[in-house]
């Protein structure tokens, strides 16, 4: 399934962001190309949305 998204960071660009899920997890974002700003385009904080969700390394608690 894809999922329109806008990245929550608060950068000047307002990307807008394709997810695609598949049970419940997301497996590939990639840049929204109707966005005419960015025009499918995004930032390496944005292309690593899926390694900081579920990579080993991430923060579990606090």
């Amino acid at each position: 399934m894809k999922i329109k998204a806008v990245c929550p960071r608060d950068c000047y660009g307002g990307c807008s962001l394709i997810l695609e899920v598949e049970e419940g997890r997301i497996i590939k974002v990639y840049g929204d190309k109707e966005n005419r700003a960015t025009e499918g385009l995004i930032c390496r904080k944005g292309l690593e949305y899926i390694d900081r969700n579920y990579g080993r390394n991430r923060i579990k608690r606090h």
